[in-house]
């Protein structure tokens, strides 16, 4: 898990899915938030309380917005909660990556920006390599999946 914030807004990057969560019940979505809050506060220091509009972008990997919205003293937590499941891409400079991760992987072009597409589930390992030569892209994927064009996997 990793996160980045600001004063209102924070997010946070989750590589291991627990399969057992039921991402179409709210109620299972908040028990597996109560979990990723007590790791924010164990971890990181950081106590969460008051009203928070939170944005779930779910791939193979979850990313996790939070926005804290204007309330009152508020000492609990609430949450409106979207979910939006989405493609990610991760945006590279070069192809010549790790074989294991192009094996399991679409390596698409757009506006001269290079794109892998992951298609089977990465170990932990290679997605910590792939988030350390990448740029993560969970929004707005749409458009370059449409528009782009996927190079064969013989040229890496």
């Amino acid at each position: 898990m990793n996160l980045s914030y600001d004063e209102n807004n924070i997010i946070v990057y989750v590589n291991n899915i627990n399969n057992n969560i039921d991402f179409t019940n709210t109620n299972s979505i908040r028990e597996y938030f109560k979990i990723i809050f007590l790791k924010l506060k164990n971890y990181y220091n950081i106590k969460l309380s008051g009203i928070y509009k939170v944005k779930v972008y779910k791939d193979f990997n979850i990313v996790i917005e939070l926005f804290e919205e204007e309330s009152d003293y508020y000492d609990e937590i609430d949450m409106e909660i979207e979910l939006i499941e989405n493609t990610f891409l991760y945006q590279i400079e070069d192809i010549y990556i790790s074989k294991d991760i192009i094996k399991k992987s679409k390596i698409l072009k757009y506006n001269n920006n290079l794109y892998l597409m992951i298609i089977n589930k990465l170990t932990n390992k290679e997605l910590g390599y792939l988030y350390e030569i990448s740029k993560l892209i969970y929004k707005n994927t749409e458009n370059i999946i449409k528009y782009s064009r996927e190079l064969p996997l013989n040229l890496v």
